[in-house]
């Protein structure tokens, strides 16, 4: 930097010296991971027809969260899978278990039956108690009246 740049940047009373501001990068609101800029504000379809018809009904609110492209895939999987399993007599839930053993896009759902324990869970792959359960269906987001 020369030193007329230098003057002019102290007359506006920046500091030159200082330390570049670290811009944060947006992050998944479920894994943590940073978004690229087209992944954030991804609409998230809150009904059945919505899901469907890729249409999203203005009247429910906000329905924009920062989540990663797979992330999406995965709630929407974990959904219709909850649907699926509670189908079934006896089951009253599901949970979904992640292990180290698994990939990205991996994960152990299992039905949970009514008056069950889901906290003694294991992988059913690895046998693994070492996981982190979720209890399905996946947490919507939070809507925001405007």
């Amino acid at each position: 930097m020369t030193d007329d740049e230098q003057g002019r940047l102290q007359e506006f009373g920046v500091d030159a010296d200082a330390p570049p501001v670290d811009e944060k990068q947006p992050q998944c609101e479920r894994c943590g991971n940073e978004l690229d800029s087209g992944e954030t504000g991804v609409r998230i379809a809150q009904s059945r027809a919505e899901r469907e018809g890729d249409v999203y009904d203005v009247y429910r609110g906000r329905q924009k969260r920062d989540i990663c492209s797979d992330c999406a895939r995965m709630e929407r999987y974990l959904g219709r899978r909850h649907a699926e399993l509670t189908s079934n007599p006896g089951v009253s839930g599901a949970v979904a278990i992640f292990c180290a053993c698994q990939d990205d896009n991996e994960v152990d759902v299992q039905p949970v039956r009514a008056g069950e324990n889901h906290d003694r869970r294991q992988c059913s792959r690895c046998g693994s108690t070492e996981i982190v359960i979720e209890q399905l269906p996946p947490e919507p987001p939070q809507e925001e009246i405007q």
